[in-house]
């Protein structure tokens, strides 16, 4: 009998667009063509109790939306209390492995009680590392202080798949992860559609990009401000935003603050990943001022279809796709995105292009199935 493995996550794709989600999309969508797939996940709009999507089985619980999903800007605590109780529907059926992510951490013991009474192996994606500074800045004194606990005394699994080396590392360092159980794989890139759309793609106009969700970790205020200071040199330029969050409405009152309405367009997300492709494809520079990153798809998608990324110095995003970026203080940063723009050949600010294979959706099944059998698993009960 084939193999049966379980997907456990709380924000979905495409009902919730994310790094991570999409990660968990592409895996499960890849594992069901060989094993028997489940995906257990919170309910959002849309969603019917139980359904099948790609060969996946999806089963859902307890009402979630963007709006439910965050409180005081941050991630609801109640939610993933819910959604931590809500996994215990593992305990229905028999798996012989359980992938999850580190978010929200609630349901981290729940799996591990599973596999205790199963033999289930237990996977877990890791895509950030806090050390406890972050964790109190993120969640107060208070309950940050509890997270850091938890998370050293909870967060553990018998194999974990790191998005990047810097995240291998930071699990040793931080956590005391042992390295020879962590494995290094971000499958992101689907490199037929990326050549698909870029054959098709209208020529780079003068708009400088950013997509992903609009949290204010992502720092779209200071986005908005370095746009402000290149626009005064290039009356031309045009900024895209595109996402969904909690700080949509902030947003909006920076750009009107600022007086960008005719500049700047607000967009919600693309629904398709052939059309965001299509609309960064056109796009001249993405700007990502985040300081909260695990791996920033949007960066490396952004690269693989000719779109110069550049980052201020103290994005966390992974030094493996940095060094493909143009990288400044935030002074210079405009500097930069005028260069880019002015520029008639935006191919020469990507660096290094050479490493976005190592991102490539096509290694899925070969990942898993050597996982599976450092694992002792073998794909047959």
């Amino acid at each position: 009998m084939s193999m049966r493995i379980a997907f456990v996550y709380d924000f979905p794709y495409p009902w919730h667009a994310g790094g991570i989600e999409k990660i968990d999309k592409i895996e499960s969508e890849g594992l069901a063509r060989d094993y028997e797939v489940h995906f257990y996940t919170m309910r959002w709009p849309g969603m019917k109790p139980e359904f099948m999507r790609n060969r996946v089985k999806y089963h859902t619980s307890w009402p979630a939306s963007r709006e439910t999903m965050y409180l005081h800007r941050r991630r609801s605590i109640r939610k993933a209390i819910m959604f931590a109780l809500t996994s215990f529907r593992v305990f229905e059926r028999k798996f012989d492995v359980v992938v999850i992510d580190e978010f929200p951490f609630l349901q981290i013991p729940v799996m591990r009680l599973y596999g205790l009474l199963t033999g289930c192996k237990v996977v877990m994606h890791v895509a950030e590392v806090w050390d406890r500074p972050y964790w109190i800045r993120y969640a107060g004194r208070v309950f940050g202080t509890l997270g850091w606990l938890f998370s050293r005394m909870f967060v553990s699994a018998d194999a974990y798949i790191a998005n990047s080396y810097d995240t291998k590392r930071r699990l040793q360092e931080i956590m005391h992860v042992d390295p020879h159980r962590v494995e290094v794989f971000a499958p992101v890139l689907d490199a037929e559609l990326i050549r698909s759309v870029r054959a098709m793609a209208q020529p780079k106009n003068g708009t400088i990009v950013f997509a992903g969700r609009l949290i204010k970790e992502k720092r779209l205020d200071k986005w908005l401000y370095e746009f402000a200071e290149v626009s005064k040199s290039v009356p031309k330029l045009r900024g895209l935003i595109i996402g969904d969050g909690p700080e949509r409405n902030y947003i909006s009152k920076v750009i009107r603050a600022l007086k960008l309405q005719d500049k700047v367009r607000l967009a919600k997300p693309i629904p398709t990943t052939r059309g965001l492709y299509m609309r960064l494809a056109s796009c001249r520079a993405l700007l990502n001022m985040s300081e909260r990153e695990g791996l920033s798809i949007v960066t490396l998608e952004s690269l693989s279809l000719g779109v110069p990324v550049v980052l201020p110095d103290y994005s966390p995003i992974p030094d493996e796709i940095k060094e493909m970026c143009i990288v400044e203080r935030e002074i210079g940063i405009p500097r930069a995105l005028t260069s880019i723009i002015n520029s008639n050949d935006t191919s020469s600010f990507i660096r290094n292009a050479d490493r976005l294979s190592m991102f490539q959706t096509s290694g899925v099944r070969k990942f898993y199935g050597r996982l599976f059998r450092r694992l002792g698993l073998d794909g047959t009960e």
